[in-house]
């Protein structure tokens, strides 16, 4: 192990591996939660080494995309290069629950009515669903319709496949009240027997959320409310819940 040192940043070279830490950041506490990051990810690593993959899928549902990163960034998720499909609701927000559910009853029917492309914010969006698509700006109308075609084709492939057991897993900052649930469990028996799925829910806002069904499950973060708002400076919250190298990311993951 060395350490070089440079203009605000100090370099350590360990086994080949290098870390550039910068010199305004406590490198006790840098260092410790690396350790801790690096602790988790190798208990994760090995418990999923025991248990199949192929035997579970988790299927995004909104209302943005903490659903697909937090899973893929745990390991929990396929990546797509690991061969998993991209979903409609893995990478944009769709800010009103009760419009997620009704796009996939209605085999997302008037998904693509109101449509319109935000010059100013450079991305498409559609205001009657309260829905923005903040990582599809590059495409015309045309390969924006295209892609979404695909997504919503995995969707319902994913939804009718019986050989998975799935997880529904939804992450919103609003309240999720007894009806969006009974709604949810409607839909997916649509699908599928209550033994064959199982629901989710990161709950992220002020008011505790509550359920006694026994396939829908509530993850309530009131308490990191705070601790997300601080990783979240400039929309990087991805980028801390990556890196886990601060004691907020770290709570939150």
């Amino acid at each position: 192990m060395f350490f070089q040192k440079e203009k605000n940043h100090i370099i350590i070279n360990f086994l080949g591996i290098k870390l550039k830490i910068s010199t305004n950041v406590n490198l006790v506490e840098y260092c410790y939660y690396k350790i801790l990051k690096l602790v988790k990810d190798i208990r994760i690593k090995l418990k999923l080494k025991f248990k199949k993959k192929s035997e579970y899928r988790i299927i995004p549902f909104g209302t943005y995309c903490m659903s697909r990163c937090i899973t893929t960034f745990s390991g929990i998720k396929p990546t797509k290069k690991e061969g998993e499909k991209t979903l409609p609701f893995d990478l944009a927000f769709f800010h009103d629950v009760n419009k997620i559910i009704e796009l996939v009853d209605t085999n997302f029917k008037h998904f693509y009515d109101d449509l319109e492309y935000n010059d100013k914010e450079k991305l498409w969006e559609n205001k009657t669903l309260n829905a923005i698509f903040n990582h599809d700006g590059e495409l015309s109308k045309e390969e924006f319709i295209e892609r979404y075609d695909s997504r919503i084709k995995n969707l319902y492939e994913y939804l009718n496949d019986k050989n998975y057991h799935l997880y529904i897993l939804t992450a919103t900052f609003d309240y999720i009240d007894k009806e969006h649930i009974s709604k949810m469990l409607k839909l997916f028996k649509k699908f599928r027997k209550s033994d064959e799925f199982d629901i989710i829910i990161i709950c992220q806002s002020a008011e505790l959320s509550n359920c006694e069904e026994k396939n829908v499950h509530i993850i309530n973060q009131k308490h990191n409310l705070e601790y997300f708002k601080i990783i979240d400076t400039n929309g990087e919250w991805t980028k801390g819940i990556r890196k886990r190298n601060s004691k907020y990311s770290q709570k939150i993951y």
